[in-house]
């Protein structure tokens, strides 16, 4: 946007602002006085039709009571007056007395002479009643259950005031004026009373007129519209009406409360009256008082206006010689050092003002700038200079950085190389001394044995290498190419097996006969075991790793592992050792990875349920009770072979149960075997080694 253009809107919108400020200022000033001189206004119209309404009650409630002393009214005579009590309204008929119908004369008249009284009546203790006109609908009626009958018995000797009620006879809502009927003695027997109807209240309030075309409201000490041209108020709790309405009720002489209505905001002039204990309210719209306030100052923001626009003109014509003018020649000066870079252009100085003072620092600017420039050309090659070694030497630190990364892989590598190295030579010592340790205590046993006279399976040692053909539960299966473990037996030794163990494809029936042993029967049966402790692996698997963590997972699936390399399921071992590698490091199998592993196991599974079961073994014969000494020994021998030839495992067990049968050991054999069933080798052998214990120390 051009200077010139933002001047121009600069006096605009000063002068608008001005021009609104000023407006805001006396719109709100007349909006006071406005208020104040209405509210007086309608102050005094208030109290006006106050003294009106007030007049307009006394005088009926002092002719009431000019009535009710008639001796016509006063007259016992009232078993023939009309009653209601079993009025039937199809077929009841008005049967006036003479002296009946005198009274009924006496109270047309009355209403003749207060015409906004829309009946007269009278009720008698006997239920009786008189009207100044016939009822509408002559239904079943007692007067003395009615409101306006008990407040004027209640209030002996005085003009009562009735709260608005709804008629019996006719849909009008009334205000009675009612006054109790005494004899000499003071006893209460009937009471006298007009009735007042809203609408005819609403006719007497509507005739006096308020300004600004406001409206007037009655009100009566609970808040329930008496009077109003708005038919729909009427009998309606001003509360219900106006969300505000209870700051009418509260409101005392004076200020107006602001209201939201249908027919939008006003404002209520509130004036309680004290004759009746009544509250009359003025209406106004606030639309009435918003058109006198724009009235009175549209004039006034004119005129300014006016004023205003002539000022703006005067000085913008002196704004355009003095500033703007100058100030257009330096934009040109700037535009053309802009497109050409002539840092050699030069402003025009001839004057004292500040533009020419910024005509002068602009030459010294341009002077510095060229300077500047000639220093940054010479600076400029000598930075390329030193980018380009920058350069080299970011190259050079990322070729180290790469080479030490390399040879901190081929650090672990040769690390993890020597750490398995170590496990491998410490695991070979341990084998060799639990076989010296094993050896030594089987010629130590056989030595014992054949001392005591006895004979029999202990006194006979098993060879070292059939322990030895299986070093331990969790051994590795040979990989191709690999030899076979230490002391199996030769080929030419297992073509005794049976040809469905050897056909099995799962199962490497050959390797795992050699693991047990060499037994083919104690083999079929470590199948049979698996086949009832591991159906659902993959399933329980899976179900570890999801409830409990990798951690739970990991113990399961190890144990399977090792199981499953025993009995020579070499595809479900390979499947199962991935899966355990992984929770090792905490993290769960693939769901591909699970569901090799349920294929694997079913393949094993089928395998093993395509073996004919074999014939329950007949029970063992009653063996005669071993003494203490022949039960630690056969404990160690059963330790042994928990530890190096499970397939000798059945026999050795099943012969120290046999020889102590009624014992206090026979529990813990028990366990040991269901332990051994499950293929919980450590715990078998933990419980083993704390029997020994119990028994030498007892």
């Amino acid at each position: 946007m051009r200077l010139q253009t933002k001047a121009l809107a600069l006096f605009a919108v000063s002068g608008a602002l001005l021009v609104t400020l000023v407006g805001v200022v006396q719109s709100a000033e007349l909006k006071a006085r406005t208020l104040d001189a209405i509210s007086h206004q309608i102050g005094k119209q208030l109290e006006n039709l106050d003294f009106a309404l007030t007049r307009f009650l006394k005088d009926v409630e002092e002719d009431l009571i000019i009535l009710a002393a008639d001796a016509r009214i006063r007259t016992d005579r009232d078993k023939d007056f009309t009653s209601f009590f079993s009025a039937d309204e199809n077929t009841f008929v008005y049967h006036i007395s003479p002296h009946e119908q005198e009274i009924i004369d006496v109270f047309s008249t009355f209403r003749m002479v207060h015409p906004h009284v829309s009946s007269v009546y009278m009720a008698r203790e006997n239920g009786s009643s008189v009207r100044s006109h016939k009822r509408d609908r002559p239904t079943r009626y007692d007067p003395r259950l009615r409101p306006w009958y008990q407040l004027a018995k209640e209030h002996p000797g005085v003009v009562s005031r009735t709260p608005p009620y709804r008629s019996v006879a006719s849909p009008d809502v009334n205000i009675g004026v009612v006054t109790p009927l005494l004899d000499h003695r003071d006893r209460f027997f009937g009471v006298v009373g007009a009735d007042i109807t809203l609408a005819g209240l609403t006719e007497y309030v509507a005739a006096f007129s308020l300004s600004h075309e406001g409206q007037a409201l009655l009100l009566d000490e609970k808040g329930v519209v008496l009077a109003s041209q708005d038919r729909s108020m009427l009998f309606k709790n001003v509360r219900s009406i106006y969300p505000e309405g209870h700051q009418l009720m509260e409101a005392e002489k004076g200020g107006p409360v602001l209201l939201d209505g249908q027919g939008g905001r006003q404002y209520a002039y509130v004036s309680p009256s004290p004759g009746t204990g009544w509250r009359l309210v003025a209406l106004v719209r606030e639309q009435k008082i918003q058109a006198a306030i724009r009235e009175a100052v549209s004039a006034n923001v004119l005129f300014l206006a006016a004023a205003i626009v002539l000022l703006s003109l005067a000085t913008l014509v002196g704004l355009y010689r003095c500033i703007l003018t100058p100030v257009g020649a330096l934009t040109q000066g700037a535009w053309h050092i802009r497109k050409t870079g002539d840092l050699r252009h030069r402003f025009a100085e001839g004057g004292r003002d500040e533009l020419q003072e910024l005509g002068g620092a602009f030459n010294q600017m341009l002077a510095s700038m060229e300077a500047a420039e000639a220093q940054r050309k010479a600076s400029r090659q000598d930075m390329l200079e030193e980018r380009s070694l920058l350069e080299e030497r970011s190259l050079l630190e990322e070729r180290v950085k790469a080479r030490t990364l390399e040879l901190e892989a081929l650090n672990r590598d040769l690390a993890h190389e020597v750490a398995v190295r170590q496990q491998a030579e410490k695991a070979c010592q341990e084998a060799n001394q639990a076989k010296s340790l094993f050896l030594a205590n089987m010629a130590h046993d056989a030595e014992k044995s054949r001392d005591a006279g006895m004979n029999g399976p202990a006194t006979r040692p098993v060879e070292p290498e059939r322990l030895m053909a299986v070093p331990g539960q969790g051994a590795p299966l040979p990989g191709a190419g690999q030899a076979l473990p230490l002391g199996a037996p030769p080929a030419e030794a297992l073509t005794g097996y049976p040809p469905e163990l050897l056909a099995l494809g799962s199962l490497d029936a050959l390797q795992g006969i050699r693991r047990i042993g060499g037994k083919a029967e104690a083999y079929r049966k470590q199948l049979r075991r698996f086949r009832e402790h591991y159906p659902d692996a993959a399933a329980e698997l899976q179900r570890l790793a999801a409830e409990e963590g990798a951690k739970s997972a990991e113990a399961y699936c190890h144990a399977l592992k090792g199981v499953s390399g025993n009995l020579g399921a070499t595809a479900l071992y390979a499947t199962v050792s991935a899966i355990d590698a992984l929770l090792k490091q905490g993290r769960l199998p693939a769901a591909a990875q699970l569901e090799e592993m349920r294929l694997r196991l079913q393949e094993v599974m089928a395998d093993i349920d395509s073996l004919a079961v074999a014939g329950s073994p007949l029970p063992a014969p009653p063996a005669a009770p071993l003494a203490l000494g022949e039960i630690l020994a056969r404990l160690e021998h059963l330790a042994l072979a928990l530890q190096y030839d499970l397939g000798a495992v059945e026999a050795v067990l099943g012969g120290l149960r046999a020889g102590t049968r009624g014992h206090e050991i026979e529990p813990v054999l028990r366990e040991v075997a269901a332990k051994t069933d499950v293929f919980a080798i450590d715990e078998a052998l933990d419980l083993v080694s704390e029997l020994r214990q119990r028994l030498l120390n007892p």
